[in-house]
């Protein structure tokens, strides 16, 4: 008997699909769930450490704040930049008092002075001052800004905190161009309403902030003396995280890597392949009718290709849907979630059309006796 033409074959898949009513429907909405239960949970999973990361940056969870009585050279915290491990770094002293503007001769802003690494440090470009919102409002700041003294008493003999050494002389009085308008709380609550202004690394600092992460966290925290204070003089040198409650107790990146639901994909393709093996167990009798209706092996296979290709693409559209309003309703729609979307899908896919073909690869029992069980 001669084999079934190839798009014979093809339609009759599509046949079978069309015409598989209640049957064809359980199909799409077991592979639509399988695919898509996973993906979701999975990408919620990321998009909640993506967001406690940015949280925890937002605080300063990865700032360490190094200090010492005598305060350090500019140059030293700004060479920091130089180390593996670490992000950015810089130094900043704060002048004693507080400041006005040549725009707003009654205002009071506290002045730091930073060395250049701080646009390093806020990922911005130029090398101006950086001045707080509401500092920006209260100065009457445009794109440029000239300060001068709040106050006729002058501390032009007084010292900065730690000793650094904040004498009025050090105050810019040029007009400065301002680089970035952005919050400095990170910082600290100090800096929270203050214009930082860069200065030469020939200069003093009170304070060096190092930003790193929590995989280098603890080995730049036991270096940060040495490389500081190089000659071992002056007193000690003090390490501190910026956050209170302190440590580096979550490493976002191995959480990430190591997430559970990152199994779910692979889960879930099996248990989708899984239900067209039993769905290819009770058409077994089907399939050998066709047999004797004179289709070969390959005919079968491109026959239930075709079905299991149609019932996909339609489960997938649906795991998608599911998906994407999974993570509207629990506010994780964010891109990083979206790509893990894209990726737990295509690895369920795989993995389920990986066991789909085997399921017709497996040996099949005589035609007739499969007949005769029917």
């Amino acid at each position: 008997m001669k084999d079934w033409d190839r798009r014979v074959a093809v339609g009759e898949g599509l046949r079978s699909v069309a015409s598989g009513g209640l049957v064809t429907i359980s199909i799409v909405l077991g592979l639509m769930l399988a695919l898509a239960v996973p993906a979701t949970l999975d990408a919620s999973a990321v998009a909640r450490i993506v967001d406690d990361e940015t949280r925890w940056r937002a605080a300063g969870g990865d700032l360490l704040i190094a200090t010492r009585d005598e305060g350090f050279s500019a140059s030293q915290c700004e060479s920091l930049n130089t180390v593996d491990g670490i992000d950015a770094a810089f130094g900043a002293r704060r002048l004693p008092g507080t400041y006005a503007t040549v725009a707003a001769p009654d205002a009071g802003v506290a002045v730091v002075l930073v060395t250049g690494g701080i646009h390093r440090f806020l990922g911005i470009d130029g090398g101006g001052a950086v001045v707080t919102p509401d500092a920006r409002d209260d100065t009457g700041s445009g794109d440029v800004l000239q300060l001068l003294p709040a106050s006729p008493v002058l501390l032009g003999s007084g010292q900065a905190p730690g000793g650094a050494g904040g004498r009025e002389q050090d105050l810019p009085l040029a007009p400065l161009e301002i680089a970035a308008v952005t919050p400095l709380d990170v910082l600290g609550d100090e800096y929270a309403y203050s214009i930082a202004v860069p200065q030469a690394a020939a200069g003093t600092v009170e304070r060096c902030f190092v930003r790193t992460t929590p995989a280098t966290a603890d080995a730049v925290r036991a270096v940060l003396p040495a490389l500081l204070t190089p000659d071992d003089d002056g007193t000690p040198v003090v390490v501190l995280d910026r956050l209170v409650s302190g440590q580096f107790s979550r490493d976002f990146s191995t959480e990430l890597d190591e997430r559970t639901t990152a199994l779910g994909p692979y889960l879930g393709g099996a248990v989708a392949g899984l239900l067209w093996l039993l769905v290819s167990w009770f058409r077994r009798a089907e399939d050998s009718l066709y047999t004797t209706l004179g289709a070969e092996r390959t005919t079968l296979i491109l026959l239930r290709g075709t079905e299991w290709a149609t019932l996909l693409a339609v489960a997938l559209l649906g795991a998608w849907s599911l998906s994407l309003a999974g993570l509207a309703l629990t506010d994780t729609a964010t891109r990083a979630s979206l790509l893990v979307v894209a990726r737990s899908l295509t690895i369920g896919t795989c993995v389920a059309t990986s066991l789909a073909a085997a399921a017709q690869l497996l040996p099949r029992q005589d035609t007739l006796a499969t007949l005769k069980d029917r």
